[in-house]
């Protein structure tokens, strides 16, 4: 057997000690709770909480947190030692002041049953920690009258008052005649909740008509005493006849654009210290209206700012009288307009819809514009570069689509052209967008060769009628070239390209001379522009002379 050091001899006597201590805690909480058995004993983080706990006149027990931690009620229990009735958990107590959660902390009070007895022994256990949160005796039957209840009393100033008036609540009257009152509680509008708390509150009444106050007190546990009072409150005697905004006439503004508001004002033994209007829809703040001539006519000017909010705007006045009461007033509206209208959509069909023009073809133009605030004026287009001037479109059926329809005329630029279409709204503000391109193409094709050679023979049973035919045509937009041969302008032959060389041949059996032909040449461009020549001769072999060809 080893030898003891003085250190271990005392190790081994305070852990004797401490396992003496430690019975003993859990003897005296096995005593304290009547039989009932803590679990264990936790030394950390045990909670402390000042409750106080009283039984009210009622035979209610009521228990009050009035300092320390926040207790999860589901954590806490409560045991009574004494009495026929056991305990229960705290969290089948009924609230009664603080928020109806699961938590009891600091302000809260709850109540509950109460067993039967004279004295009864209350103990009040942390559960998880096993800390004892409340131990003594309340006297039930001296309670009833140890703990009197307090008296509420208020006074409202005035007790009559108009509409937008402060009124002041004061309930410094109250007493208790055992202790003091913790608690001020404010019912102001009459509807059964408690919703201000304060020894004095004001509150102003926007609408005319009686009122019941009511006014709840507490004492330090939690003894209440209720009282009611009446206000009648009357109708403010400032009236305001109109409210509105002008500007040049037409009902919308821009940045810029100067706008007056103006209320006309009725008072009753009421005198005003300032009217404002709240301009900031119009990038304005406020605005200062004053009554220059004493007609109770209020007006001001304000130039409407970059700021300003599109759409109807209107502005809020509001009349303070040298008591401090308010009234405000909503003005009629005007509608800003920050933004142009918007064209979209924009077209340029001629009737055959190839994108090639010429002289005196009809040509449409469309547009879809839109303006949400001002509304659409006027919507152009300038058809200038197809010599057609400017042409108004129209909406015929307030779909938003505008067109419209020109000729083209006599001298417009060659080439591709547009249009340009400009919208303007109401007040003059313009949009333009232009549209695609047609081509303009008023010259016609340019038949630079024309020739026809006479090839026609006899032969031993008849005559062969035989033409050799060339062309060449200029032109850059060059959409067909068509050879007639002696059939009535039925087409013989259709070439696409600039030239060509062909021969015609026709034998005609048991014939010993030719007939007459007219050979023709047609050359026709995009835009529907034509150029013609012809030439007449008899088969029999020889050329037609120069002086044959003619155009057509």
């Amino acid at each position: 057997m080893s030898a003891t050091t003085g250190g271990e001899a005392d190790r081994a006597q305070s852990e004797i000690i401490g396992i003496v201590l430690l019975t003993a805690v859990v003897v005296l909480l096995s005593v304290l709770v009547g039989g009932v058995i803590l679990d264990s004993i936790e030394t950390d983080e045990k909670p402390v909480a000042n409750l106080d706990v009283s039984i009210d006149g009622n035979g209610t027990t009521v228990i009050a947190h009035d300092g320390g931690d926040r207790l999860p009620k589901s954590e806490v229990s409560v045991v009574f030692r004494s009495g026929t009735s056991g305990g229960q958990p705290l969290s089948n107590y009924t609230q009664r002041r603080g928020d109806t959660d699961v938590i009891f902390e600091p302000g809260e009070v709850v109540s509950g049953g109460t067993p039967d007895g004279e004295t009864i022994g209350v103990l009040i256990v942390h559960d998880p920690s096993n800390a004892v949160l409340y131990d003594g005796l309340v006297d039930v039957a001296g309670n009833a009258t140890g703990n009197k209840a307090p008296t509420a009393r208020m006074t409202v100033t005035p007790s009559v008052a108009t509409a937008g008036q402060r009124v002041t609540f004061d309930a410094s009257g109250s007493s208790d005649p055992d202790g003091s009152i913790t608690d001020y509680e404010w019912d102001l509008d009459g509807d059964g909740i408690y919703e201000h708390r304060g020894v004095v509150v004001d509150r102003a009444f926007s609408q005319a008509g009686g009122r019941t106050v009511r006014l709840r007190v507490f004492d330090e546990r939690a003894a209440t005493a209720t009282t009611t009072e009446s206000l009648t409150v009357t109708p403010a005697s400032i009236s305001v006849t109109s409210a509105t905004l002008s500007d040049d006439g037409d009902g919308i503004v821009v940045p810029g654009d100067p706008l007056t508001a103006a209320v006309t004002i009725e008072t009753t033994g009421i005198v005003i210290d300032s009217v404002t209007a709240d301009g900031s829809a119009f990038g304005a703040g406020t605005v200062e209206l004053t009554d220059g001539d004493g007609d109770g006519t209020y007006d001001g000017s304000v130039t409407v700012g970059s700021d300003s909010v599109a759409g109807d705007q209107g502005m809020t006045v509001t009349i303070r009288s040298v008591d401090g009461n308010t009234t405000t007033v909503e003005t009629d509206e005007l509608a800003v307009d920050l933004s142009p209208p918007i064209v979209t959509d924009t077209s340029l069909a001629d009737g055959d819809r190839d994108g090639f023009v010429t002289t005196d073809d009809q040509v449409t133009v469309t547009a879809t514009v839109s303006d949400d605030v001002a509304g659409v004026d006027t919507v152009q287009a300038d058809a200038g570069s197809f010599d057609a001037g400017t042409v108004e479109l129209t909406d015929g059926d307030g779909d938003g689509t505008y067109d419209g329809t020109f000729s083209v005329g006599g001298t417009p630029e060659e080439g591709a052209q547009a249009v340009s279409i400009t919208a303007t709204d109401r007040v003059g503000r313009g949009a333009t967008e232009s549209t695609e391109s047609l081509i303009v193409d008023t010259t016609a094709p340019e038949i630079t060769t024309f020739s026809v050679e006479d090839e026609s023979e006899f032969w031993l049973f008849g005559f062969t009628e035989q033409y050799q035919i060339q062309w060449e045509t200029t032109d850059d937009n060059l959409g067909a070239t068509t050879v007639y041969v002696n059939r009535s302008e039925e087409v013989q032959e259709s070439y696409t390209g600039s030239e060509g060389d062909e021969t015609y041949e026709n034998a005609r059996l048991f014939e010993v001379s030719g007939r007459e032909h007219t050979i023709t040449i047609v050359a026709v461009d995009e835009a529907g522009n034509r150029a013609c020549r012809s030439v007449t001769d008899t088969a029999d072999g020889s050329d037609p002379p120069s002086s044959a060809y003619a155009s057509c």
